[in-house]
C-alpha cells in the first residue's frame, strides 16, 4: 500500500504567557524558580537562563550546593552550568529566549500545538474504533484504513525479562495480519519483537520512523519485510486508497523513540507511545484518543545498578512512578483528547529468578492512573483497557466495551521455562574469541573501559570467559579473559587515569543471545538480565546508544559469523 506525503505539520501558537522573574536583591551567581535556572553576572546581567526540566526523563533540575551544577532527583544526571552540557550524558539544554527591563527577566511560555495539511478533498464523517491488544499493540480502524501498532503477541522480550502482565485475545494475530499497516516505533522488543513479526506476512506495508542511526528500518528489512516505509518525522501521509491518513513524530530527548498520529473521518487518535517529550510536546490538537504509556518499571535503573542499596532503589523506584504519572498527566494537558487510554505498561517479571527484581520494581497501575487523572480532568473520559479495551467515537459519542472471547495463551512457570531453557542451550555456543570479535568491530571509541563478566543465571557465580574492552585508541582492544579475572581487574583499575569504567555482570545465556543474533544491548540492561557498577557513577549514554542502535543486526553478525568459523578452523586444525 502506498503512503503518499502530503507535507509537514506546521506549528501554530494557541496561547502565550509572559512570565516575570523580579531580579531585585539577587547576587551573582545561579538562581532557580519554580521553572528556570538563570545566572547573574557580576554587573547584574542575566547571563543566561534554561528551563529546569531534565533531558532524561522530564524530572525537574534542582541546583546543587555552590550553584555550579544542577541534579535531577530521578536518575541523578547532573547539568554542568557553565556550559549547559550533562556531566554524565553526552547532550545538553538549549538556552531560553528573555528580556530584561526594569531589574525584571522576562520569558515566553508558549502553547504551540500542531496543524495538519489541509486535505486534498473533502472527506465524509466516518467512526473510528480503538482496540487494546496487548501491552503497546493497539489496532486503530479509522476511515477504511486499519492500522496495528507495535506488535508484541507471544512470548517474552527483553531476552526473557518482560512478560505480558495482560495476554492478548484469541484474535490477535489474525487481527495482525489483516491490517492495511503496522506501525514500529522504535527497536526495543517490546515494540519490534521478532517473534512475533515472523507470523506477519513479509509483504505487509510497515511504516517506521527514520532515524537516523537505521536502527528500526534496518533490522525490520533484514527479516525480509518488502514494503517498509521509512517516515520522515512530522510528515503527514495518506495512506492508498483509504481515508486515513499518518504521521510519526520524534522523540524530544536523544533516544530513539517516536509517536503515531492516525486520523480519518473526522477522528484522529495519538499514541504517544514510551517517549519522553513527544515532539517536544508540540502535538496535534485536540484528539479524539490519546494513548500513553503510565506503569513505569522499563528502565535498568535503578534495580540492576550494584551502585546502591535495595532501600535506595526503592526510594529512586517511587521517584520514578511519580515521573511517569506527571509526564502522562503532561500529555493529557498538552494535546486535550476527548478520551486517554493508557497502555505501553502491561508487563511483568514472571521469570522465577527474577523475584527480586519484581519486588524492587513497583509500577503504577492503569486503574491508579485513570483513578488520579479522572479527578483532576473530570471532563475526559478514562477508559482503562483492563477494564474496557474497545473505544468507539462515532460523531461527539464515545461507546466503551470489552472483548469477551478467550485469550491468547496463559504466562505460566511452565510457559517462561520452555523459553528460558532454550536460551541456555544457545549459550552452550559462546566464546570469548567471539565476543572479541564482536567489540573489536565495533567502530566505536570514548574514553570508557567496559568489563564483561558472564555469570550464572541467578548472578551466584562467574562461568565461561568474558572480556575487558578499552575504547580510548584509534579502534576498540579487546583481552579475553575469565569472567573471574575481568571483575577482578574491574575492581584493581576502577577510577585509574581518571577513565571511565564500567562493569557489567551479565547472564552468559542472555549475553550470547544478544552478541550472537546482533541485537540492542538495553535488552540486557532494560531487562535486568545484568548487573551495573561504574565508575564514576555516571549514564554512558554513547556506549549504551552506539551498541543499541548501531552496532546491531547486519553491522555485527556477519563479521561475528566469520570470527566463529575462524576459530572452528584453528580447533579442526590443532
Amino acid at each position: 500500500m502506498d503512503l503518499i506525503d502530503r507535507g509537514v505539520f506546521s506549528r501554530k501558537a494557541q496561547t502565550t504567557e509572559t512570565c516575570r522573574v523580579d531580579l531585585a536583591g539577587l547576587e551573582a551567581g545561579t538562581h532557580q524558580t519554580d521553572d528556570i535556572i538563570f545566572a547573574l553576572d557580576e554587573a547584574g546581567r542575566v547571563a543566561w537562563a534554561i528551563d529546569r526540566v531534565c533531558d532524561h526523563a522530564s524530572g525537574k533540575l534542582v541546583l546543587d550546593a555552590g550553584g555550579a551544577t544542577a541534579t535531577c532527583p530521578l536518575h541523578g544526571w547532573q547539568l554542568d552550568l557553565a556550559s549547559r552540557r550533562y556531566t554524565n550524558a553526552q547532550t545538553g539544554k538549549h538556552a531560553l529566549d528573555f528580556t530584561v527591563e526594569d531589574g525584571v527577566l522576562a520569558y515566553e511560555r508558549t502553547h504551540f500545538v500542531l496543524e495538519a495539511p489541509a486535505r486534498q478533498m473533502e472527506m465524509s464523517p466516518a467512526p473510528m474504533t480503538v482496540r487494546f491488544l496487548a501491552h503497546a499493540c493497539v489496532v486503530i480502524d479509522v476511515a477504511g484504513l486499519r492500522v496495528v501498532t507495535d506488535p508484541w503477541l507471544m512470548g517474552p522480550c527483553f531476552v526473557t525479562g518482560w512478560w505480558h502482565a495482560v495476554t492478548p485475545p484469541e484474535d490477535a494475530l489474525d487481527v495482525l495480519n489483516s491490517a492495511d499497516l503496522v506501525y514500529i516505533s522504535h527497536n526495543h522488543p517490546d515494540h519490534m519483537h521478532r517473534e512475533t513479526l515472523e507470523k506477519l506476512r513479509r509483504d505487509m506495508p510497515i511504516i517506521a520512523p527514520d532515524f537516523p542511526s537505521g536502527s528500526t528500518v534496518g533490522p525490520l528489512r533484514e527479516m525480509g519485510f518488502e514494503t517498509v516505509h521509512a517516515a520522515q518525522f512530522n510528515h503527514v501521509y495518506e495512506v492508498g486508497e483509504t481515508g486515513g491518513r499518518v504521521s510519526v513524530l520524534q522523540a524530544g530527548d536523544f533516544r530513539d523513540d517516536s509517536g503515531l498520529w492516525v486520523e480519518g473521518g473526522g477522528h484522529s487518535a495519538l499514541l504517544s507511545v514510551d517517549s519522553n517529550k513527544l515532539n517536544n510536546f508540540v502535538l496535534p490538537e485536540a484528539p479524539d484518543i490519546l494513548l500513553t504509556a503510565f506503569a513505569g518499571g522499563a528502565s535498568g535503573y535503578p534495580v540492576t545498578f550494584d551502585t546502591m542499596s535495595d532501600d535506595e532503589k526503592r526510594r529512586v523506584t517511587a521517584r520514578n512512578r511519580v515521573a511517569v504519572r506527571d509526564m502522562a498527566e503532561r500529555y493529557v494537558r498538552e494535546a486535550r483528547p476527548r478520551a486517554v487510554m493508557p497502555y505501553a505498561g502491561f508487563f511483568t517479571e514472571a521469570a522465577p529468578e527474577d523475584a527480586g527484581t519484581k519486588a524492587l520494581n513497583a509500577k503504577n497501575s492503569s486503574a491508579e492512573i485513570c483513578e488520579y487523572l479522572g479527578r483532576k480532568m473530570p471532563e475526559i473520559v478514562f477508559a482503562d483497557p483492563l477494564k474496557t479495551d474497545i473505544a468507539v467515537f462515532d460523531g461527539d459519542g464515545i461507546e466503551l466495551s470489552a472483548f469477551s472471547g478467550d485469550r491468547l495463551f496463559d504466562v505460566t512457570p511452565a510457559y517462561c521455562q520452555g523459553y528460558i531453557s532454550r536460551m541456555v542451550e544457545e549459550g552452550q555456543d559462546h566464546q570469548g574469541d567471539a565476543l572479541k570479535s564482536y567489540f573489536e568491530a565495533a567502530s566505536f571509541t570514548d574514553d570508557l573501559i567496559v568489563y564483561v563478566a558472564p555469570m550464572t543465571r541467578d548472578f551466584s557465580s562467574y562461568v565461561a570467559e568474558g572480556v575487558v574492552v578499552d575504547f580510548t585508541g584509534d579502534a576498540p582492544r579487546a583481552d579475553v579473559l575469565t569472567a573471574q579475572e575481568v571483575a577482578d581487574r574491574f575492581a584493581a583499575e576502577r577510577g585509574e587515569n581518571g577513565l571511565r569504567c564500567l562493569l557489567i555482570r551479565v547472564r552468559k545465556d542472555s549475553l550470547w543471545h544478544v552478541v550472537a543474533n546482533g541485537l540492542p544491548w538495553e535488552d540486557l540492561s532494560i531487562g535486568f538480565q545484568c548487573r551495573v557498577d561504574r565508575t564514576p557513577d555516571v549514564y554512558n549514554s554513547d556506549f549504551w546508544f552506539h551498541f543499541t542502535n548501531v552496532h546491531i543486526g547486519e553491522a555485527v553478525v556477519p563479521r561475528l559469523e566469520a570470527a566463529q568459523g575462524d576459530v572452528q578452523a584453528a580447533v579442526d586444525m590443532g
